[in-house]
């Protein structure tokens, strides 16, 4: 016989029809008996609120909280060549979009 370990809070949201988005592990406890133990998973409270600043013909510029990201996404039936050209471009084209926007940042 194996006992069921929750406390109030997931307790209280399994009565309410709710689900817990947990893993289970198998313990013992201190006289011996097994009990099933459940581990919620740590949830970010915060919403990472992304921004998208420039589209690329083959990608995009955007903004997180603390990062700036650049993706390019390319065929790889256009040959290493003609792929490297196109990403050189493309990082060109992001290089000069981040430029005029610290110097619109700048003048503000």
């Amino acid at each position: 016989m194996a006992f069921i370990i929750l406390n109030e809070q997931q307790l209280s949201r399994l009565m309410k029809g709710k689900r817990i988005k947990c893993s289970l592990f198998m313990t013992r406890t201190s006289d011996g008996q097994d009990a099933i133990g459940i581990c919620e998973y740590q949830q970010n409270a915060e919403k990472h609120h992304v921004q998208q600043l420039h589209t690329l013909p083959h990608g995009w510029v955007r903004k997180t909280p603390r990062r700036y990201k650049l993706s390019i996404s390319l065929p790889d039936r256009l040959g290493e060549r003609r792929i490297g050209e196109l990403m050189e471009s493309e990082s060109a084209e992001a290089r000069s979009f981040m430029n005029s926007l610290e110097s619109i940042l700048a003048n503000t």
